[in-house]
């Protein structure tokens, strides 16, 4: 009897061990998370007057726009990604608190949030999670999934770091970083739906994820506009083939409720409006970013470097991963928004390259936890040749990233974009 208790007394030490371990390394890396990419707000909302400066503008006259299920009309044009100006709003209702540090709470919370289901994400990849230092190590991965960018040092001598690539991680645009959470908790969620023998509440599940595509789409649009056309037609596949498929969860928690909000809002935004259209008009949108064509795609090879690798070197793992086949069919239609179309009124905008660094990012996510499982997972005395190539491929990218960052955090104009 002594001998269980003492059993169950090291069982339960053990285990607050764990959770404590785990509970320091999610608040390490929420610190710096805050702190690194605060300094980063604080240039764009106080020193650059563009993005946030601008929806922070909005924020303060929402009040006085004109509703619209597709928008609001702030300033004589019709605004269909709302959510972040509406939060600014409510967040600077509070005393103390202005419009400006509203944007920066309402922009903070996002980025924690996506913190953190990275960080789930990577340590339930990662094996014996009694060890303390597997909350460290899912802490610094998913620290380094947010700081990545493109290739860029064959750019660097034009000052170029971002125009003309896919740049998982920007941080000028506020709906951009609003929407990221969103966008990765919707995709898990289509995932788990697309999974037919996964245990899912129908009901819980189901509302969770018409909210997650509602607000997720009035944050920005341009993730359900790249997600929607890859379900369905995953989905119309399965009914030609046959093959077992849950319907409800899909229509219900994301096609419909997405296409209803992206249906008005195109009304709004394109429909009504005589002077800016979607048109198809190939490279129209890249040329004005990278005037060369053979540019243009080697700057698009150098924004996927690190997931490419991890998706050949690992091909057979990476099939059977349907996170990670997904993720590539979104990207891909993501790019072909990117590279096929165009707004008549307003190319040089680049909106549908939203929507690419939004799959972009995921797709690194689900890369890195296939990465992590393949040689973390494994049981192996030291990295194979894979992880050490894939392990280089990051290492690029993250020294890509500092300088990103650093540009984006110290100059006062975006001057080498």
């Amino acid at each position: 009897m002594a001998t269980l208790v003492n059993r169950t007394a090291a069982g339960w030490q053990l285990e607050g061990l764990r959770v404590r371990g785990r509970w320091r390394s999610i608040a390490l890396m929420l610190t710096v998370v805050i702190v690194l990419h605060g300094a980063a707000l604080l240039n764009q909302i106080y020193v650059r007057p563009f993005d946030y400066p601008m929806h922070i503008r909005r924020a303060v006259v929402l009040a006085e726009g004109e509703f619209h299920p597709g928008g609001v009309k702030i300033e004589g044009a019709y605004r269909p990604a709302y959510l972040f100006q509406a939060l600014v709003y409510g967040v600077a209702l509070l005393p103390g608190i202005d419009h400006a540090q509203g944007a920066i709470v309402v922009s903070l919370v996002s980025t924690s949030a996506l913190s953190l289901t990275v960080f789930h994400l990577f340590y339930r990849a990662l094996p014996d999670p009694d060890r303390a230092a597997t909350g460290l190590i899912a802490a610094l991965l998913t620290l380094v999934v947010l700081l990545v960018a493109p290739l860029t040092f064959r750019t660097w001598h034009r000052e170029n770091l971002y125009l003309g690539y896919i740049a998982p991680i920007v941080y000028h645009n506020p709906t951009v970083t609003l929407v990221r959470p969103f966008a990765l908790l919707l995709f898990l969620y289509t995932v788990k739906a697309l999974d037919t023998a996964a245990n899912v509440n129908r009901r819980w599940a189901v509302t969770v994820a018409a909210a997650l595509t509602v607000l997720g789409t009035y944050a920005k649009p341009n993730f359900t506009l790249v997600l929607l056309p890859v379900l369905g037609g995953l989905l119309a596949l399965r009914w030609l083939r046959r093959q077992p498929v849950d319907t409800p969860p899909i229509l219900f928690g994301i096609l419909l409720p997405g296409a209803v909000v992206l249906g008005l809002q195109y009304w709004f935004t394109y429909a009504s409006n005589a002077t800016n259209k979607v048109i198809f008009s190939p490279l129209t949108v890249a040329r004005i970013f990278e005037p060369n064509h053979l540019v243009i795609f080697a700057k698009l090879a150098l924004s996927l470097v690190f997931p490419g690798l991890v998706s050949v070197l690992y091909l057979r793992p990476a099939l059977r991963d349907r996170s990670v086949v997904l993720a590539w069919l979104v990207l891909s239609v993501a790019l072909a928004y990117v590279y096929l179309l165009a707004e008549s009124g307003m190319p040089g905008d680049g909106n549908f390259f939203w929507g690419a660094q939004v799959a972009l990012l995921i797709l690194v996510v689900v890369t890195m936890r296939l990465l992590i499982r393949q040689e973390l997972g494994a049981d192996r005395r030291r990295p194979s040749w894979r992880a050490m190539v894939c392990a280089g491929a990051l290492a690029l990218h993250l020294a890509a990233g500092v300088v990103w960052y650093l540009s984006e955090t110290l100059l006062p104009r975006p001057s080498w974009w």
